[in-house]
């Protein structure tokens, strides 16, 4: 058999490539839904200063149980106190800090449904005009807090912060469930969506708390996988 120069160029191209991606270990990423609330258990809209509730400690103690086999290069959380605050139990179990980012906090809602009952008169007529107008993602209830489209904005801003700084690193971000369905949306369909599939899968995703979304990016190929979705085995009897 005779080997050529060219044979030895693929074979060194081959090793090389084999080298990048033994050096380029891809990004993992796991976005971890806070805890339960008592506002969310007595049928209340939350805040944003909500804490966690007594039964969404527990959560956050198993969670933090099961995550510490994990290797964790980064802990981030929204800056949000249910967040927060189940990002501590990760902490303590994994000694890594807990650092906040601006962006990964709940949709703003308008501050008047701020604590209100789901079944108030204002929470009553927030549902209606949100499904009157599911498809306008510039929509904003009584053109206050946010609408779909800056979320979406958000979580693009994110994940380009996410491939740019921690492109090799195992991360962390504790958020909230919107967000998360927003993000999680957007990894699986690109940021070149139509509305239509976005609602579609959008509204499809439902996030346990404390449930974690698993994900794999490579940052030579600048894919991105979800390796799991709303993991909550951690979780008794739900």
């Amino acid at each position: 058999m005779t080997v050529t120069s060219f044979d030895v160029q693929v074979l060194l191209a081959r090793l090389f490539s084999s080298m990048v991606r033994i050096i380029l270990k891809p990004m993992i990423l796991y976005l971890i839904r806070h805890g339960k609330t008592d506002a969310h258990l007595e049928n209340r809209k939350q805040s944003p200063a909500t804490p966690l509730g007594e039964f969404g400690k527990k959560q956050a103690e198993a969670l933090a149980d099961k995550m510490n086999l994990s290797k964790i290069d980064h802990l981030y959380s929204s800056d949000w106190p249910r967040a927060i605050q189940t990002a501590e139990y990760l902490s303590r179990k994994l000694k890594l800090e807990v650092k906040t980012h601006p962006l990964v906090h709940e949709i703003q809602k308008h501050p008047d449904l701020n604590d209100v009952p789901e079944e108030s008169e204002i929470g009553q007529r927030c549902r209606r005009e949100s499904l009157k107008n599911k498809d306008n993602f510039d929509w904003k209830f009584d053109d206050q807090g946010e609408s779909l489209n800056e979320v979406i904005a958000r979580a693009k801003k994110v994940i380009g912060f996410l491939e740019r700084e921690h492109p090799n690193d195992t991360v962390a971000i504790v958020s909230h469930e919107i967000f998360m369905t927003v993000m999680t949306t957007l990894i699986l369909l690109g940021p070149n969506f139509d509305k239509k599939t976005f609602l579609k899968v959008s509204w499809s995703l439902k996030i346990h708390n404390t449930g974690v979304n698993s994900f794999i990016y490579d940052p030579e190929t600048k894919y991105w996988t979800m390796t799991c979705f709303n993991d909550h085995g951690h979780l008794e009897n739900e």
